[in-house]
């Protein structure tokens, strides 16, 4: 099957959903399917300028072809780039899956079937792009709808959207085969990805206060972010890491004794926009997973939907006491923290693969247009 994958990434670069555009095109790949990603062209300023092979940076096999788009430098230019996107789709003809909004909407005006996916509410635009959204929403050409959360699927479903067009498909991640790096005799715990707000960064300094002999790791983290974090005195058991290649975390993450995923009640995505805490579904939580590490995470509802007391242990978001404590509980009891790490991996396995995810909405598509 021929699929084109719109996307609006900047490819290379450090945004999360680049890499979950890149390990999509990959898992459709793997399933021998013919997968063009069809992305925007930006100067080298916007990108990774260090990059020489694209898919070694993200750690995928290079299987799929990635197609460029020019923008315009003018007024409008995203949406000439869009329907520019749309339109090579149409002439490619094969099945639209589409994480580009925009080229979403005009690959549906051109009498193309799409299936989007949205990571957030449906925006609700005003003026002429309101009227050209409303109309998307609403046109049978938008054939399936895959969201990331059932939280996400409610919003969707309250807003009139009808369930049987939603198609819940969580976050993912590639089975850990990294060897761990060798680090300096000690006990070590990690947190993986972004250091701005909303991410725990500030209850990790805490917990490191109260836990001095043991080595905390932030990896990742722009340099911006990194600075401003040193300009707060952490404590001398903080280790910052910077930003790797996606292909680089997975031998240092492997390396951890255990993983956090301290989110606070206010998520914010790149940028620092919008709050996700009600509907996300983190690619941390599932690269944790995969790394067969215990997982100590915020007892938030929305992590629920993938994790349980069986493989994951509980903490208030606000709490650092109670991280502190039920990190001493997993020292202690070795045996406990190997269980929850073993059935977390386990139930990876059984649901949370790239290729799980990409042939249980292949399935959801195909079923769609029948």
């Amino acid at each position: 099957m021929k699929i084109l994958y719109l996307a609006e990434s900047l490819i290379p670069s450090r945004s999360v959903n680049r890499i979950h555009v890149m390990q999509m095109c990959a898992a459709l790949s793997n399933l021998g399917h013919q997968v063009t990603l069809v992305v925007p062209k930006f100067n080298n300023t916007q990108i990774e300028q260090e990059v020489v092979n694209v898919f070694q940076f993200y750690g995928v096999p290079e299987t799929f072809i990635i197609q460029y788009i020019s923008k315009p430098s003018i007024p409008g230019g995203v949406y000439i780039r869009a329907i520019k996107a749309a339109i090579f789709a149409k002439r490619n003809k094969g099945i639209i899956y589409s994480r580009d909004y925009w080229s979403s909407l005009f690959a549906s005006f051109l009498g193309s079937t799409v299936n989007h996916e949205f990571h957030q509410p449906m925006p609700k635009y005003k003026g002429w792009r309101g009227f050209l959204s409303r109309r998307f929403h609403s046109s049978s050409r938008l054939r399936k709808i895959i969201v990331i959360s059932d939280a996400l699927k409610n919003i969707f479903t309250t807003s009139g959207i009808e369930k049987e067009r939603i198609l819940v498909a969580h976050d993912a991640a590639t089975e850990d085969h990294h060897k761990a790096e060798q680090l300096i005799e000690g006990f070590h715990i990690g947190y993986v990805g972004h250091l701005y707000e909303g991410r725990g960064i500030e209850l990790i300094f805490e917990i490191a206060k109260q836990l001095p002999n043991y080595y905390f790791h932030l990896i990742g983290g722009n340099e911006t972010d990194i600075k401003r974090h040193k300009e707060n005195n952490p404590p001398q058991n903080i280790i910052f890491h910077g930003f790797l290649p996606p292909s680089k975390v997975g031998a240092l993450r492997k390396s951890m004794d255990i993983l956090l995923a301290p989110y606070q009640k206010e998520v914010m995505i790149w940028g620092g926009l919008k709050n996700t805490v009600d509907y996300m579904s983190p690619l941390k939580v599932f690269e944790y997973m995969s790394a067969k590490k215990p997982i100590v995470v915020s007892d938030l509802p929305v992590l629920h939907e993938v994790l349980n007391t069986a493989n994951a242990v509980f903490c208030d978001a606000e709490n650092a006491n109670e991280w502190v404590n039920n990190i001493k509980l997993l020292i202690e009891n070795p045996l406990w923290a190997k269980k929850i790490a073993k059935n977390a991996f386990l139930d990876f396995q059984a649901g949370y693969t790239w290729d799980k995810r990409a042939g249980n909405i292949l399935k959801g598509i195909q079923e769609g247009h029948e």
